[in-house]
């Protein structure tokens, strides 16, 4: 799973070729920590398909203030940017 962050979220999701589903997510979330093998568990069925990643609230506060995520998780679908 691709570990998102400010500086590499432009190349992995607004420049990928191939739609990428993201998750927005904290590590203080309860509800974030039972997403994670429902991710994984996409992630293997989609594979070669939708590329997964994941973005730490916490960390790339650029990323959460520009897709204005005011709950964790929050899910979404780039595709093509």
């Amino acid at each position: 799973m691709l570990k998102l962050t400010s500086e590499n979220f432009e190349k992995e999701v607004i420049r990928s070729a191939s739609p990428v589903m993201v998750e927005f997510y904290s590590n203080r979330c309860s509800k974030c920590a039972m997403m994670e093998e429902v991710i994984e568990s996409l992630e293997k069925r989609l594979a070669g398909r939708v590329k997964v990643g994941r973005v730490e609230v916490e960390k790339s506060t650029f990323l959460e203030k520009e897709y204005q995520i005011e709950i964790t998780p929050t899910f979404m679908v780039f595709n093509r940017g």
